[in-house]
């Protein structure tokens, strides 16, 4: 009987350990698929920190170019803006010169009619 009792006391104490190694076990799994999903997390939180960042690059370089195009089309603007005026002041002093060309000819009536047509010419133009 003593080998009996030894025997199941042997059997008891192999369980017992088991059943101790078992929680361990269970623990070490438990603390490695908390490992894998924290590494998985950190993976994906940084796969969409790099696309943040890749669409922040992609908005500067956009808000850089319409910036370039505002300044060239200020630019242009500025640059027409500079013909038109040009053109009026020529457009002004050929209109005083031709006023004085026609004053000079109000005595001859042919004359007269082509310094009209003329005038209409270049108003007609101007518009």
């Amino acid at each position: 009987q003593n080998i009996e009792l030894k025997v199941e006391v042997e059997s008891l104490k192999r369980e017992l350990q088991d059943k101790r190694q078992h929680p361990d076990k269970t623990c070490a799994d438990a603390e490695n698929i908390n490992s894998h999903n924290e590494a998985e997390l950190r993976r994906q939180f940084e796969e969409r920190q790099q696309e943040t960042e890749h669409v922040y690059e992609l908005l500067e370089n956009k808000i850089q170019l319409l910036q370039e195009e505002s300044r060239l089309a200020k630019n242009e603007a500025a640059r027409m803006a500079a013909l038109v005026e040009a053109e009026e002041e020529c457009n002004l002093e050929l209109s005083e010169k031709l006023k004085g060309v026609t004053k000079e000819r109000e005595d001859v009536p042919g004359d007269r009619v082509k310094s009209d047509q003329y005038t209409e010419t270049l108003a007609q133009r101007d518009k």
